[in-house]
């Protein structure tokens, strides 16, 4: 009974616009069938030639909502469900007209099912079910009730029954699958753009944002500044307590730039000991206090194996007219290694 379960969302994994094409399609056929079927099956019975009129009204109707399936974006799963008992009512219709029992209209029932069953969930389908069987049963109210034609509802409907509740389930399959694909497909790509130790997006996704951004500042001409961070002696740490102690200092460091850093700020792990930071809307002597600030923020909240405060050496360049994102980067890397020549950043050899 899981299958009738009520689920948040029903149609999740459904592809709607290759349902939409489907319906416009069935739609088609169930109204060319129809047409052919009428010089075999006159709709004269039940109002005489007035019925030819009714029914060419309603394979009309069959035609025009096969174009709108066809060409509109608007219908939805709602939508689609709707026209599943739109369809019951023009059969019931079709049947009235032709005479009742033993018209080939009622096959129709059939087309109208699986439609359903392929497209909605079960507790769905089983409303569209009840409406054909309660059309079905039509015919023993204004025509002959015998044994014969309760027999013949009786075998279609279960026929009809099992053929939709079977295509709804093989669908629910296939959509719990696609579901579960997309969640891997996902969950792989975020793990493609964020390294796994410290949570960062990583350098492929510093890459994909920096290009953005670049051409962002482009079109609005406003700075833009790079930051390349580097922890002091981190080799000494590896060496000196293992790897395992390295890996929680740059994870200490990556809580403390997420919590530093103003919100359009994005913080990257570069690779090794090394760290990107992207500051939009930022020159050159903001950036220079972004990296004060970040530096301090180091010395305050991280600290060595033995206790001792991290320290973390910074350096920014600014975006100028004939930068690439390539160029800004290298800019600020040589900057780094200019700073780090130097001595580093004054606030991390005083603090």
């Amino acid at each position: 009974m899981s299958a009738f379960a009520v689920e948040g969302d029903p149609y999740a994994g459904g592809d709607l616009a290759t349902a939409r094409r489907l319906g416009a399609l069935l739609w088609l056929i169930a109204s060319g069938l129809a047409a052919f079927l009428l010089p075999l099956s006159p709709p004269d019975e039940a109002i005489g030639a007035w019925g030819w009129f009714a029914a060419l009204g309603l394979i009309l109707v069959g035609v025009a909502c096969a174009r709108v399936f066809a060409r509109t974006d608007l219908v939805t799963w709602d939508w689609m469900l709707l026209s599943s008992y739109v369809g019951v009512a023009q059969v019931a219709v079709l049947v009235w007209l032709a005479g009742g029992h033993g018209v080939p209209y009622a096959e129709l029932y059939l087309v109208i099912a699986l439609y359903a069953g392929a497209l909605h969930p079960p507790r769905r389908v089983a409303g569209v079910v009840a409406a054909i069987a309660l059309a079905s049963a039509g015919p023993l109210v204004y025509d002959v009730a015998s044994a014969e034609a309760v027999s013949q509802i009786v075998v279609r409907l279960a026929l009809l029954s099992a053929l939709a509740f079977l295509a709804a389930a093989l669908m629910r399959t296939v959509r719990a699958q696609r579901v579960g694909l997309r969640s891997r497909n996902e969950e792989a790509e975020k793990l493609a753009r964020h390294d796994e130790l410290t949570g960062l997006p990583n350098r492929r996704a510093f890459t994909e944002t920096l290009s953005s951004e670049v051409a962002r500042v482009r079109r609005s001409g406003a700075p833009l500044s790079v930051v390349v961070a580097d922890l002091d002696d981190f080799k000494r740490i590896n060496d000196t307590y293992g790897h395992p102690a390295g890996d929680a200092c740059l994870s200490e460091i990556a809580a403390v730039l997420r919590d530093t850093l103003r919100q359009y700020d994005s913080c990257f792990r570069w690779g090794g000991d090394e760290f990107t930071l992207i500051l939009p809307e930022t020159a050159l002597p903001d950036a220079e206090i972004v990296c004060d600030r970040v530096a301090a923020a180091v010395v305050a909240g991280c600290r060595a194996p033995d206790g001792a405060p991290l320290r973390i050496t910074c350096a920014p360049a600014q975006l100028v007219d004939a930068m690439t994102g390539e160029d800004l980067v290298l800019a600020a890397d040589e900057a780094l290694l200019a700073r780090k020549r130097r001595g580093g950043l004054r606030l991390a050899q005083t603090a």
